[in-house]
């Protein structure tokens, strides 16, 4: 702001809002997140009835693999995948394989912690049930089938049984009841991050809920606005002692990645593998996760996380501390901030020059001695470098 002349000896103090601000900085933050995996593995099974022995098993691929992988195919509660039954015969007529379409129970969310029940490692399923499909096309004909599912996993544990009740009458299969293992995969740790303007530095340690190896590494990140964080292309260690690369928020076309403020410091958001399991020769499994992260760090009390916060420390602020003849400038600001104070004679082309500097102490006050001014006015100025 611009002052008038003053007479001789009064010395006009100035504070110019123009001065340079800083992201709010300070000691590393530390956020909690969760990664929960939108496949579920499920593993073979056999049985058998008079006619023999029959085995069932799933897979994505389509490169003739098993990959045991159930994938999300709609919403929260409908899965997908293909359907290989060998049965008394196949060694001749080749296996059975079909469509297969699963619902799994608890679907929702009864806590509101953004994470589908079914999938929470810490919440039981004590035999709660839930039906499927199976459709066969040979070419010449199309078999329906049905199926019914029994679901069991102890809270805490990552792996459960599943009994499915297969029905597929056009092959002679009758009420054959499979017990599979199947598996959900969730993962739980720290972010640790620094600020730098609207990038964010952070590193993730997630071990895997339930048992076995997590994920550590970088997690790269740029604010987009006060809410959505934008991810960069990463990587990181994971289970089987494999690099995982970690697609960007842009690494899929048409589809949102981004890491999204919802309400009570929580984000949530969609991290995509590469190759969610690098162990395969197969690309595009096990590769869609679930991102919550929970950030309790609010420095400026205003409500939104650190994180995403866009606000800025204030300027400094100057105020004549002068006594008997002295020449001292009293500053108020960020507790530690580094805060240079510069002095001109005139505001019309003014050159500024800098004439000391402190580190506000933890009440955020400090004094810088100037001495006399020996013009008729002078205008000072604090900033943070």
């Amino acid at each position: 702001m611009c002052c008038p002349r003053f007479p001789r000896g009064l010395v006009v103090i100035a504070l110019l809002v123009c001065a340079v601000a800083a992201r709010l900085a300070g000691a590393t933050r530390v956020a909690t997140m969760t990664l929960t995996g939108d496949s579920i593995r499920v593993s073979p099974a056999a049985a058998k009835d008079l006619s023999g022995n029959y085995s069932v098993s799933f897979s994505t691929t389509d490169d003739g693999t098993i990959n045991d992988e159930l994938y999300q195919s709609g919403g929260t509660d409908e899965y997908g995948s293909i359907v290989i039954i060998d049965y008394p015969g196949a060694a001749t007529l080749g296996p059975i394989r079909g469509v297969f379409d699963l619902f799994i129970p608890s679907p929702g969310d009864r806590d509101v912690n953004g994470i589908t029940d079914f999938l929470e490692v810490t919440r039981a399923i004590a035999g709660e049930t839930s039906t499927g499909t199976i459709e066969v096309d040979d070419g010449m004909d199309v078999s329906h089938g049905t199926v019914a599912a029994t679901w069991t996993r102890a809270a805490g544990s990552s792996k459960g049984t599943v009994r499915m009740k297969v029905n597929l009458a056009d092959f002679g299969i009758q009420n054959l009841v499979f017990t599979h293992v199947f598996e959900i995969f969730q993962y739980s740790g720290s972010l640790k991050y620094d600020l730098d303007g609207t990038n964010v530095t952070a590193t993730v340690n997630l071990p895997r809920l339930g048992g076995g190896v997590g994920f550590v590494g970088s997690m790269p990140m740029g604010r987009v606005d006060s809410r959505t964080m934008f991810r960069y292309d990463t990587q990181w260690k994971g289970p089987g002692g494999f690099d995982y690369d970690v697609l960007s928020t842009s690494g899929i076309e048409d589809v949102d990645l981004n890491i999204t403020y919802v309400a009570h410091s929580i984000y949530a958001g969609v991290l995509v593998f590469q190759d969610g399991n690098p162990a395969t020769p197969f690309q595009d499994e096990y590769d869609y996760f679930d991102v919550i992260i929970t950030d309790p760090n609010d420095a400026n009390g205003n409500g939104l996380p650190d994180l995403s916060d866009p606000v800025t420390v204030a300027p400094p602020k100057v105020a004549w501390a002068g006594v008997g003849g002295s020449g001292k400038i009293g500053i108020t600001g960020e507790p530690g901030a580094l805060v240079a104070v510069e002095g001109t004679p005139s505001l019309v082309a003014p050159v500024w020059a800098k004439v000391g500097e402190a580190t506000l102490d933890p009440a955020g006050a400090g004094i810088v001695d100037v001495g006399v001014p020996s013009q008729g006015s002078m205008f000072f100025r604090a900033r943070v470098p």
